[in-house]
């Protein structure tokens, strides 16, 4: 495995082989091709963003091909260009999710393969809709397990999601009473050493916090949520 990653706040090996974090909350890709891995990975990103059982979002792996539930490595990995297609495909349709959304695209080399690791969290604004494919219709996306489900042709899912995204949980929540001075930057740097994720190398401490998305921006200045306080 190289060097850990220097924008995810998690270690992308432990991210890989899915320790650490629920298997339902990674999805992998074998390869970029915009007419059908764009879409899939579009709707996915939806459901992370949507969050339908608060286990806050999920990661899309491309360029990572999956067997029999795992990562199948060492990867076959991207073409430089087929990353930086990838990159300029998802920053570009993420900006059709209604309302839009934003993920993190982290470029990472594993076995000296380029891979793309797009990290979805819950999404404040939730929820979210994508197209069905292409241009089509809108719709909203939630993870049942391991699939990706419209959750307007799934009966009662759909005011599921609605009714349990009206109620933000207390960790996303703004702490109205802090600043980010109440957070303690050691504690921060310590979690990603004992993690092993590259983002310790980050100088800026209001970046990491923006980054691990422990803060908010409120508008023109950053305020801590809940989580960063614990």
């Amino acid at each position: 495995m190289d060097a850990a990653s220097a924008s995810l706040p998690i270690n992308l090996a432990n991210l890989l082989h899915r320790r650490g974090v629920e298997s339902v909350r990674v999805e992998f890709k074998a390869a970029w091709d915009p007419e059908t891995t764009g879409p899939q990975a579009l709707k996915t990103i939806c459901a992370f963003a949507n969050d339908l059982h608060n286990l806050n979002g999920g990661y899309v792996v491309i360029g990572v091909a999956e067997r029999e539930g795992r990562a199948s490595l060492p990867p076959a990995g991207l073409s430089p260009a087929a990353l930086a297609a990838a990159q300029r495909w998802l920053r570009g349709n993420c900006n059709r999710l209604d309302p839009q959304y934003q993920p993190l695209l982290s470029p990472e080399v594993v076995s000296g393969r380029h891979v793309l690791v797009v990290w979805a969290p819950a999404s404040q604004l939730r929820p979210h809709r994508a197209p069905d494919a292409g241009r089509g219709t809108l719709r909203y996306w939630v993870r049942l397990g391991a699939d990706t489900v419209a959750a307007d042709q799934r009966g009662g899912l759909l005011r599921e999601l609605i009714g349990q995204t009206a109620r933000v949980p207390w960790d996303d929540r703004r702490a109205l009473q802090g600043s980010l001075a109440d957070l303690r930057e050691m504690t921060v740097r310590e979690h990603l050493h004992e993690i092993g994720s590259g983002l310790i190398a980050e100088s800026d401490a209001t970046e990491i916090y923006r980054r691990m998305r422990i803060t908010m921006r409120v508008n023109d200045h950053d305020v801590p949520r809940h989580v960063g306080l614990l």
